[in-house]
């Protein structure tokens, strides 16, 4: 942007070339006019003397007429007197016409003509002196008339002449004037509006300069006022000596000093920190990068305990010295309470720890008598009497059942807790989808309640890569909440789609889930409302969820109570 001082001195150079341009135009104009104005004068006096002289002629032909006439030869004198005084004021005619270059050939031919017409007089004198016939008086009397008649339109033809020159000199007198007038007035105007413009400029400056001043000053109250107010505690300090130079009064309550005690002093003087050392310690980034960044220290206050703070500081200058801005806040709050979350979060870590090792080591105990349940309970059927063998059958069923229930809530237990542990990872490998689904259907048929029938369609690429142990349990926790949650026979329908992504959807008539039950159907232990005397854990979709998304993958569940359940999940196929 263009600086005031330029502006104003751009303006002020055109101001004075104006001035300057104005005075050329003036001394030009000036010396037109005077030239003009020289140039009617003189042809006023041209035909001012043309005037005399025709005076002068007038006066010599009156003489001459006087003499003849009347035959006074006492009128002679008269004549040559006037003769005279006629080539006298033709001299000064011929000078004036000299010196202006206007129409002195004009002149050279009135003066020849008045030499004849006196040469005529003259002539018609002596004649009539000497008694000549009337015959001669005649004749040179008719020269003469047309001789002054020759005279009279020469003195008027000069006097037209110059008439006409002096019309022309006024109006190129009154033109200059004009010109001269219409240029003093433009560049009058041009002036004026440069002075105006100027006294704009300077007023707008000067506006500027009282806003900027005035904004200088609220801007320097508000900073007092942040400055002084903030809960922040802040302190400005000289860099090399540590010497307070000012603070603010929440640097002040949390030192628990007056700012006029702090003052020219350092921290290692009031006591605050032990030393030097640590105060280069703390602030040792700020002599070679500038800042530090949330350094926390303990820092010990007057006649208090010490608090934890977090120190930040950047350097500055003032007045041509480098300072530091430094800026306190007390974290011991946060501290204390940061320790007691430390502890409970220990607290719970071992805890939970206790809870991991006994759950695995409650697992185990457990399967190892429930393993030797089962391996009973097989072994007492081939030693039932053919007596008793259906009831004895049916119970034995029934253990069979009940210890498959409880090793099936055991490995539950034990994948959650896997889980939480972080134990488990995906082992990708490559699997032929069709059949291994197809596997899976099969195996879980003889699960089937009766009449209830699994029926299975692929389409796209057999191949995929992915963990198979991971899919097998999403897909077995599926089905089997179809044929748990559905009646005999309904069917349960297993697609799977391969394209850039793996799709597997299950889809059966059950029961349905309501849908304020379906927001929270992944979370751990929560069973649907509905569920009844169903067995579960509200384990089984927790833990399905946490394996596809160990597979990057995402669980779409679309529901109707009374309809049935459709289940999608979509996860990656790594090439």
């Amino acid at each position: 942007m263009i600086s005031f001082k330029t502006i104003l001195g751009f303006l002020f150079i055109l101001l004075i070339a104006s001035v300057a341009i104005l005075s050329v135009v003036s001394y030009q104009n000036n010396e037109n006019t005077l030239r003009t104005a020289k140039l009617v004068n003189d042809t006023y006096d041209i035909i001012y003397k043309c005037d005399q002289v025709s005076s002068s002629y007038q006066d010599t032909r009156l003489s001459v007429n006087q003499i003849i006439i009347m035959n006074d030869a006492s009128r002679y004198p008269q004549y040559a007197a006037s003769s005279s005084g006629l080539f006298s004021r033709l001299a000064e005619l011929r000078q004036l016409a000299v010196k202006t270059g206007n129409g002195k050939p004009s002149i050279d031919s009135l003066e020849t003509s008045l030499r004849s017409f006196l040469v005529v007089s003259d002539s018609i004198i002596n004649l009539v002196r000497g008694k000549h016939s009337e015959d001669s008086i005649e004749k040179i009397f008719i020269k003469s008339i047309e001789l002054r008649n020759n005279v009279t339109s020469k003195i008027s033809f000069i006097k037209q002449r110059q008439n006409a020159i002096l019309q022309k000199h006024q109006l190129a007198n009154s033109e200059s004037l004009n010109a001269f007038m219409v240029a003093f007035n433009a560049l009058l105007l041009g002036i004026a509006v440069l002075v105006l413009s100027t006294f704009l400029v300077t007023r707008y400056n000067f506006n500027k300069r009282q806003k900027a001043q005035e904004e200088l000053r609220r801007a320097h109250v508000l900073f007092e006022k942040i400055f002084y107010e903030s809960p922040t505690a802040i302190a400005i300090s000289e860099l090399e000596s540590g010497k307070i130079v000012n603070c603010n009064r929440g640097f002040a309550r949390t030192l628990n000093y007056s700012i006029h005690e702090m003052l020219g002093k350092t921290l290692v003087e009031l006591g605050v920190i032990e030393s030097e050392k640590q105060r280069s310690v703390i602030l040792g980034d700020a002599e070679h990068a500038g800042v530090v960044r949330h350094t926390e220290v303990y820092i010990k206050p007057k006649d208090k305990d010490q608090i934890y703070v977090s120190i930040d500081a950047h350097v500055v200058s003032l007045s041509n010295k480098k300072c530091l801005l430094t800026s306190l806040v007390d974290l011991s709050t946060h501290k204390r309470a940061e320790d007691e979350t430390k502890k409970a979060l220990e607290a719970e870590i071992e805890l939970n720890k206790l809870k991991s090792s006994l759950v695995t080591l409650a697992s185990h105990e457990f399967r190892t008598p429930l393993t030797t349940i089962l391996s009973s309970a097989f072994l007492l059927e081939n030693f039932i009497g053919a007596e008793n063998k259906e009831k004895c059958l049916k119970h034995l069923t029934r253990i069979k059942s009940s210890v498959n229930n409880l090793t099936s809530i055991l490995d539950e237990f034990l994948s959650v807790t896997k889980i939480e542990e972080g134990q488990i990872k995906p082992n990708l490998e490559k699997t032929d989808l069709p059949q291994f689904v197809a596997g899976i259907c099969t195996n879980l048929q003889t699960f089937a309640k009766p009449g209830q029938t699994i029926h299975y369609s692929h389409t796209g690429k057999n191949e995929i890569t992915t963990d198979p142990v991971l899919l097998g349990n999403i897909l077995s926790n599926l089905v089997t909440n179809s044929i748990k949650y559905s009646n005999d026979n309904s069917p349960i329908y297993v697609k799977s789609l391969v394209n850039s992504r793996v799709h597997l959807t299950v889809q059966d008539h059950g029961i349905g889930i309501p849908e304020p039950d379906q927001k929270r159907l992944f979370q751990r232990f929560y069973r649907a409302s509905n569920a009844g005397a169903v067995q579960g854990t509200g384990l089984g979709l927790h833990i399905m969820k946490h394996y596809v998304e160990m597979l990057k993958g995402s669980v779409k569940l679309t529901s109707e109570p009374g309809k049935g359940t459709q289940v999608e999940v979509t996860f990656e196929n790594p090439e």
